[in-house]
């Protein structure tokens, strides 16, 4: 069980360190935008935005690429009788709970901003997009990671515990149950640090001795 834990945990580390990466190259195209913004008419900041939006949307989607592959690896050595092989499609791993789209959080973040510069420079303006931005990207990592456990390892290692780190929405922390009395499967909100960590019936039958 240390094992499995230990490996979470640094796959974890991991994917943080791929995040800070993205979360860099975001703010710097946020900032970039915010230059060409300023002093820019209606049209121009329009323009301005979309394509931000795009770029934006690109990153993320580069990022999740690379966050899918180190999910796989683990997958490969943590859950050696999980099949997955077959390449998943990223967006339909995606958080999906209130009804939007990475695509859609884009856009309505850079709408803001560009209604925003309409009225004035807002120099607070950096900062809050890319928390929202690293709101969005925080959420997805951890989804992803769950939604291949689930859909990929579960059928292999039916029983689950969910561990919840730093997150303290999780009820049944460390307790381990077949994944199907599992009410919620995690992420349970946005930003939720809760990961599932999958056992097969030899190991739960050890565990419970």
């Amino acid at each position: 069980m240390f094992d499995k834990e230990q490996k979470t945990k640094e796959l974890l580390s991991e994917i943080a360190k791929v995040e800070k990466t993205y979360e860099d190259k975001i703010a710097s195209q946020i900032v970039s935008t915010i230059r060409k913004s300023q002093n820019a008419d209606e049209k121009q900041l329009t323009e301005n935005w979309d394509n931000a939006r795009e770029k934006i949307i690109d990153l993320i989607y580069q990022m999740l690429e690379a966050i899918y592959a180190l999910i796989i690896k683990f997958v490969k050595d943590c859950y050696p009788e999980a099949d997955a092989s077959k390449k998943m499609d990223i967006k339909s791993l995606t958080w999906q709970k209130d009804g939007k789209t990475i695509e859609q959080r884009v856009k309505i973040y850079c709408d803001y901003a560009c209604e925003v510069l309409k009225m004035d420079n807002d120099a607070d303006l950096r900062d809050r997009l890319l928390h929202n931005f690293i709101r969005i990207i925080e959420t997805e990592d951890i989804t992803i990671l769950n939604q291949i456990l689930l859909r990929r390892v579960a059928k292999a290692y039916p029983y689950a515990s969910i561990s919840n780190g730093s997150c303290e929405c999780c009820d049944d922390n460390g307790d381990i149950k077949p994944v199907e009395d599992i009410e919620q499967w995690p992420p349970l909100h946005p930003m939720c640090a809760c990961v599932a960590i999958l056992y097969t019936e030899e190991e739960y039958q050890k565990l419970k001795h």
